[in-house]
């Protein structure tokens, strides 16, 4: 039986070539004689006859034409592969989708943005995700409707905010995101939305911070969180004071990441807010973020007052609040943070110890240079 099916997709491309259409349904007087002008993808089909199974009257004919055009990357398929988006078939549709995204080709994109508008929801998201793999090299899974799709609803349980984003002076084609923001603001897929959100994220998509803050206060508490998670990336700052009501969320997920990206925004309205977290959560997990935010915002660390409330946090068990915290004594810490400085330095965590050393030299010089003596002991 293997071997039989090996001799049909052997056979398939000859059965469909000019020798034997008729077998197909075509009349044999549609074959091009010799001396008339050969049809506008003759050129294309003779190039590659997998081009030509893409109108076969057999789903998993053009099923398997469809992969095996994108596995060999063939651009001259691109115009055939976009015409077969039109495919009846949501499976034939997919594998289009599949097959342009590992072409990586600016004249895939007209063909991606008309998919990302698919009324099947897979294939809207696989749109959404290639697009953006056009910029970051990267190719959506094939397995996506598997093992993702059912545990889609877990998410936000596990929600893992990346730190994926193009490379600063890549252009993006202001086309490409204006169909991610609109498929952001679609109500037709939850998942499309937040794909899009984070693709708008990757993207570094500025066009797109108003929709991307309507979204971060969407009653969905994941698109919630990729929203916020793509402002962070964004980095536009007018965004962060438009944030600042979610501080009071009473969902703890999107509390905590609005710390984050608060913090990232260097919204200083938020500082005193930030500080009663820090102050009175009952959440470890949300006082430790609270800090994290509070460490973009130096300048509140100078405050005399303020200053003794870091020092518990250097003892974090998260690597990155200890060193960001470093960075902040480095600029604001005073006599007493010297010690505090000098015991990083031996942190079991070698970015931790090297930017505590850093700092503490930074730190000295400063004091040095204001005509501060240092803490006795000190060295």
């Amino acid at each position: 039986m293997r071997r039989l099916r090996a001799a049909f997709w052997v056979l398939v491309p000859l059965l469909l070539s000019t020798e034997m259409p008729f077998l197909f349904g075509q009349a044999p007087s549609s074959r091009t004689t010799q001396g008339a002008n050969p049809p506008a993808n003759a050129s294309a089909n003779a190039t590659n006859p997998l081009i030509g199974l893409l109108k076969s009257p057999f789903e998993k004919v053009r099923v398997r034409a469809a992969r095996d055009l994108g596995k060999a990357q063939d651009l001259s398929a691109i115009p055939a592969l976009a015409e077969a988006l039109s495919d009846p078939s949501e499976k034939v549709r997919r594998e289009v989708v599949l097959a342009l995204a590992q072409m990586h080709q600016s004249e895939t994109l007209d063909a991606l943005i008309k998919a990302s508008q698919d009324t099947n929801e897979e294939i809207c998201v696989l749109a959404v995700q290639s697009l953006v793999g056009c910029y970051t090299g990267t190719v959506p899974s094939p397995g996506f409707s598997g093992f993702v799709k059912k545990n889609w609803q877990r998410a936000k349980e596990h929600f893992n905010p990346d730190t994926t984003r193009i490379d600063p002076g890549l252009s993006v084609e202001p086309k490409v995101v204006a169909a991610l923001d609109a498929t952001l603001k679609s109500t037709r897929s939850n998942r499309a939305s937040r794909e899009a959100a984070k693709g708008l994220g990757i993207l570094v998509a500025r066009a797109a911070v108003p929709d991307l803050i309507k979204a971060a206060h969407s009653s969905d508490e994941t698109l919630s969180l990729e929203a916020l998670n793509s402002l962070s990336k964004i980095e536009d700052r007018s965004a962060g004071a438009q944030l600042v009501d979610l501080l009071d969320s009473p969902d703890k997920d999107i509390k905590q990441q609005s710390c984050v990206a608060i913090g990232i925004l260097r919204t200083r309205q938020a500082a005193p807010k930030l500080e009663s977290i820090l102050q009175n959560d009952t959440d470890p997990k949300s006082k430790e973020k609270a800090l994290e935010g509070l460490a973009y915002l130096i300048e509140l660390a100078r405050t005399h007052a303020f200053l003794p409330k870091l020092y518990p946090y250097l003892q974090s068990p998260n690597a990155e609040v200890r060193k960001r915290l470093c960075t902040v004594l480095m600029f604001s810490g005073d006599q007493t943070s010297l010690d505090q400085l000098d015991r990083l330095s031996h942190d079991p965590d070698g970015d931790v110890a090297a930017q505590a050393l850093r700092a503490k030299r930074a730190l000295r010089e400063r004091l040095e240079a204001t005509g501060t003596t240092p803490a006795t002991g000190t060295h």
